[in-house]
C-alpha cells in the first residue's frame, strides 16, 4: 500500500513539473517567435530605401569611388604575391584592407547618410544602427576570388565600419547585399546594414506580456489546484486511517457483548417455552443479533462497496422484504404504519443481492420516511410491482417531501436540505442508497412534492 502510494506522490509530482517545463518551453519558444517577428515592417521598409539610396554603390553613396581608388589599381600585386609568397601576400593584404575600413569610415564621419535613413522613414528616436563589410576579396581572372583577410566560420569578415549598434545578428539584419563581376581585374564585396533599438528585449517583452501573464496565471491556478487536491488527498487519508482504527477497535468491543447476546438467547430458546409471542420475540432478537454482527464485520464493506469483498446470493425478495419490515415496524412500536403490497405473488425470481447492503438501504429509505414527517398519522407504503418485465420496488410516504432543487442533491454525499425539517445528521443516508443501488447495477428514481410526501422506486431490472 505504501509503495502505491509513493507512485501516485512521484507520478503526480512529476506530471506537475512535465507542465511547468512545457509552459517555460511554451514561453522561450513564444519569445523566439515574437523575436523574430519583431520590427519586421520597419526591415523591410528600410532594406528598400537602403538599396534605393546605394543604388551603383557600395556601403553607402561614394563608397564605391574609394574602394575602386585603392584596390583596382593593386589587384596585380595581390595576385603575383598570393602565386610566390604567401606569408607576404597576408602581411601586404591586410595593409589594403586596414587601408579600405579606414577611408570608408573617414568617408563616413561628414556624412549623414544613415542618420537621414533612419529619421527619415522612422518616428521612433531610440534607434541604432550598424554597418559592416562581410567580405572583400579580389581576382585576376574573373573566377578565383583571393580574400584580403582573415574570414570567421561562416566566411565573412563582420568588420564594423559605422554605428553604435553592438549586437548584430540575424533578428536586426536589415539589408545584405554582395556585389561581384565576372570580369578580370575586379573584386567582390559583401556587406551588411542593422537596425535595433536600444532596449530591444524589453520591447519584446511588452509585446508578449498578454501571453506571459496568461501563462502565469494558468500555470499559477494549476499549481494551487494540485497542492488543494494534494492536501485534500492528506485529509482524506487521514480521517480514513482513523475511521479503520476506530473501526478495528470497536470491532472487538461490540463483538464481545454481542456474543453475550447471542448466547443467552439461544438459551432462551432451549429452555422449550411454548408462548407464542415469546418465541416470536426471540426470533427477533436472533435476526437483530445476527444483523448487528454482520454490521460491525461489514462495516468498511459497506463504505468502500467493493465487489471483491461483498458476497451476493439469490434471495426471495418477497419473504426478505417482509421480514424487513416486520423488523423495522417492531422497533418504531407503532409509531408509523407501514402497508406492504405484494403485486408479483408467485411469478417472482430469486433475485441476486447481498442481503446484508439490501437490509440496509431498505432501513435508510424508511429512517428517511419516519424522520422527515410531521404528520399526526405517518404512513409508509411499500408495494411490488413487475412493470414491462422488470421487478420493481417502491417505498411512499406521506411526509414533508422534497423540493425540486434538493431532488438534484438528495444523493450527494453529506448533502442535507435546510429548512424547518432538517434533522442532525452526516447527510449520508441516500449516499449509500444510491452507492448500494449502483452496486448491485440497479436504478433509482424519486417522485416527491413538497408536502405531499415522496416516492422511492427500486428498479431491480429484468426478471
Amino acid at each position: 500500500m505504501r509503495i502505491t502510494e509513493n507512485r501516485y506522490k512521484i507520478l503526480s509530482f512529476a506530471t506537475l513539473f512535465f507542465l511547468i517545463l512545457l509552459q517555460f518551453k511554451f514561453l522561450i519558444s513564444t519569445y523566439e517567435i515574437t523575436n523574430a517577428q519583431y520590427f519586421s515592417e520597419e526591415r523591410e521598409l528600410l532594406n528598400r530605401k537602403y538599396r534605393e539610396g546605394i543604388v551603383n554603390d557600395y556601403v553607402y553613396p561614394g563608397g564605391k569611388r574609394i574602394i575602386n581608388s585603392i584596390l583596382l589599381h593593386e589587384i596585380d600585386t595581390l595576385s603575383i604575391l598570393y602565386d610566390s609568397n604567401r606569408k607576404e601576400f597576408l602581411s601586404y593584404s591586410d595593409a589594403i584592407y586596414e587601408k579600405v575600413i579606414h577611408d570608408l569610415r573617414d568617408g563616413l564621419m561628414d556624412d549623414t547618410f544613415f542618420t537621414a535613413l533612419l529619421q527619415d522613414n522612422l518616428t521612433d528616436n531610440d534607434l541604432l544602427h550598424g554597418v559592416t563589410l562581410l567580405e572583400l576579396s579580389v581576382t585576376k581572372d574573373g573566377v578565383n576570388y583571393i580574400p584580403l583577410a582573415k574570414q570567421n566560420k561562416d566566411g565573412y569578415l563582420d568588420i564594423p565600419i559605422d554605428g553604435n549598434l553592438r549586437t548584430l545578428n540575424k533578428h536586426n539584419e536589415v539589408a545584405r547585399v554582395t556585389v561581384s563581376s565576372p570580369d578580370p581585374n575586379t573584386y567582390r564585396i559583401s556587406f551588411a546594414l542593422y537596425v535595433d533599438h536600444q532596449s530591444r528585449p524589453k520591447h519584446v517583452m511588452l509585446q508578449m506580456l498578454p501571453v506571459f501573464l496568461l501563462s502565469l496565471i494558468s500555470l499559477a491556478m494549476v499549481i494551487i489546484v494540485y497542492i488543494m487536491i494534494y492536501q485534500n488527498w492528506r485529509k482524506q487519508k487521514q480521517l480514513s486511517l482513523m475511521t479503520t482504527d476506530f473501526l478495528n477497535s470497536v470491532t472487538h468491543e461490540f463483538n464481545t457483548p454481542l456474543a453475550s447476546i447471542i448466547v443467552a438467547n439461544q438459551s432462551l430458546k432451549n429452555l422449550q417455552v411454548t408462548d407464542d409471542k415469546l418465541q416470536l420475540i426471540h426470533a427477533v432478537i436472533q435476526r437483530q443479533s445476527i444483523r448487528l454482527q454482520r454490521l460491525i464485520n461489514q462495516t468498511i464493506s459497506v463504505t468502500k462497496l467493493e465487489e471483491d469483498s461483498v458476497d451476493r446470493n439469490h434471495f426471495d425478495i418477497q419473504d426478505l422484504l417482509r421480514q424487513i419490515l416486520y423488523d423495522y415496524n417492531i422497533n418504531k412500536n407503532g409509531e408509523v404504519e407501514i402497508h406492504f403490497d405484494d403485486r408479483v405473488g408467485p411469478s417472482a425470481m430469486p433475485v441476486l443481492l447481498n442481503e446484508f447492503l439490501f437490509t440496509t438501504l431498505v432501513f435508510n429509505l424508511l429512517d428517511n420516511a419516519v424522520k422527515f414527517n410531521t404528520s399526526v398519522k405517518k404512513r409508509i407504503d411499500v408495494s411490488l410491482k413487475n412493470i414491462n418485465s422488470e421487478l420493481q420496488i417502491s417505498i411512499s410516504d406521506n411526509g414533508a417531501g422534497i423540493s425540486e432543487k434538493a431532488k438534484s442533491k438528495v444523493f450527494d454525499q453529506f448533502y442535507r436540505e435546510s429548512g424547518q425539517l432538517k434533522k442532525a445528521g452526516l447527510g449520508l443516508g441516500l449516499f449509500y442508497v444510491k452507492k448500494i443501488v449502483d452496486f448491485h447495477k440497479w436504478r433509482i428514481k424519486l417522485n416527491s412534492t413538497v408536502g405531499k410526501g415522496s416516492e422511492f422506486i427500486i428498479i431491480l431490472g429484468k426478471h
